[in-house]
């Protein structure tokens, strides 16, 4: 056994798979948690620790990851994914990951076929890691990837049907196999981008509808009888002023 090959067995024996299993649950539990308290509307959550084979393979096949010192300078070995509805959510969802969790890198992720996602690098912070049920997760790190249902469903479609499979097939009909690629391209660019900003939309009206109605009930009345000053009064006859000149005398137009 060779040097390199020496140094990657060394590696992964580094890597404790059960540990970052648990670790990457236990992300997944706090972000359903941070969801939940904040009133979010997420599609999917889901937890993984990355798959040994993998992992093996991306050593092999990259020089630089052979020369690390530790398994643990690794930012994706536990990982997490939320799948929103809308662009939006992510947004807002972003600055409470930050303040819930240190976080060691924030990026967005684009690439040449469109896709897109936020990656947010985090691990625990101290006080948490005081913690008898956390202290274990010391020096541990988590990728956290925030995208929505539309990219996701194209994304795993592209990585399972162009990239996944070890087949030959760019060998055997480079051309057919660039053009097949390129219709993924299209896909995106003509029908995801502009559906996303459709859901966009219609999520955006429907949220206004939810507080208008909520304006129009009566415990909105019973908060302008009861404020506080005359400046909370104005405030809150001014947004009623609103939703009645949008919605008192004819319904929401139709997208």
């Amino acid at each position: 056994m060779g040097k390199r090959e020496t140094k990657i067995e060394s590696l992964m024996t580094e890597y404790n798979t059960e540990l970052y299993g648990r670790f990457a649950s236990t992300i997944k539990f706090l972000l359903e948690q941070l969801l939940s308290q904040n009133g979010f509307r997420a599609q999917f959550v889901s937890a993984r620790a990355k798959d040994v084979a993998s992992l093996r393979k991306k050593i092999k096949n990259n020089g630089a990851y052979s020369e690390m010192k530790s398994i643990t300078e690794l930012d994706d070995l536990a990982g997490c994914r939320i799948i929103f509805y809308i662009k939006e959510d992510i947004d807002r969802v972003t600055p409470l990951i930050r303040k819930d969790f240190k976080v060691i890198n924030h990026k967005l992720h684009y690439s040449t076929n469109s896709y897109n996602a936020t990656h947010i690098i985090v691990s625990l912070k101290k006080d948490r890691l005081k913690l008898t049920e956390y202290s274990a997760f010391t020096n541990l790190k988590c990728e956290i990837q925030l995208t929505t249902v539309l990219h996701h469903a194209w994304a795993e479609l592209e990585h399972d049907v162009i990239y996944k499979p070890d087949q030959g097939l760019f060998e055997f009909a480079p051309e057919v196999f660039e053009s097949i690629k390129g219709r993924f391209t299209d896909v995106m660019e003509k029908h995801i981008k502009e559906a996303q900003r459709s859901f966009d939309y219609i999520f955006e009206e429907l949220e206004k509808l939810e507080q208008g109605k909520k304006v129009f009930d009566k415990t909105f009345v019973t908060s302008i009888e009861d404020a506080a000053s005359n400046n909370a009064i104005h405030e809150r006859l001014k947004l009623l002023l609103q939703y009645i000149e949008q919605y008192g005398d004819n319904p929401p137009p139709r997208y």
